[in-house]
């Protein structure tokens, strides 16, 4: 028989199989990875933000302070 055997049919196709559900895993790895950072990105983002406006009421009531015992504005 000159033809292609069934069975190498067969592992022809599994082969391909494997080869597409290896590419299919790493493009879900890399989609979660990026969205994983996204997330991350965000929440680092917020809690920057807070702090910075923390430290920006702490920094104008201490002005306001300062302002106020050095008589620069009336109570």
């Amino acid at each position: 028989m000159n033809g292609i055997t069934e069975q190498r049919v067969e592992e022809i196709s599994q082969r391909v199989a494997r080869a597409v559900m290896d590419e299919y895993r790493l493009v879900v790895a890399e989609a979660s990875a990026k969205r994983a950072i996204e997330i991350m990105a965000a929440e680092v983002g917020t809690s920057v933000v807070r702090k910075l406006g923390w430290f920006l009421g702490l920094g104008i009531l201490g002005l306001l302070g300062w302002l106020g015992v050095h008589g620069a504005i009336s109570p």
